[in-house]
């Protein structure tokens, strides 16, 4: 197992409203993804940004984390409306956008990938499951 690269603190700091009702639990088990995904993915270490070393997995994997957190809610599920009587739900096509693209989260993942993993290079790997 990786190190997890982020802790509960952070997330829940980073995006109280988004995690607010999950467990620990959960959190973990996001982290513990992330964490996994960012050394995939070959994060540097650290990041020389003016003068001073930046902790970009740490970064990357709070991101992530958050990502994941997001998959659950209803505009993560592509609903875009929804209405109570004779039920009706409509639903966006995100095919095009991709998954990472589906939440802030995912693409400031997807903008540190390509300044400091992937090199503007669009090849992230996949954790199958």
């Amino acid at each position: 197992m990786v190190e997890a690269l982020t802790t509960i603190e952070k997330i829940k700091s980073t995006a109280p409203e988004l995690v607010g009702s999950l467990s620990d639990d959960t959190l973990t088990t996001f982290i513990e993804d992330a964490s996994l995904q960012v050394v995939v993915d070959r994060f540097p270490e650290a990041a020389h940004i003016g003068n001073s070393d930046v902790d970009i997995r740490e970064l990357a994997a709070r991101y992530l984390a958050c990502h994941l957190a997001s998959m659950d809610t209803p505009g993560a599920k592509g609903v875009t409306s929804e209405q109570v009587d004779v039920i009706k739900r409509t639903y966006a096509d995100r095919t095009a956008s991709g998954w990472l693209n589906s939440s802030i989260w995912g693409q400031l993942y997807l903008r540190l990938y390509e300044q400091y993993a992937g090199g503007g290079v669009r090849h992230y790997a996949h954790i199958q499951h």
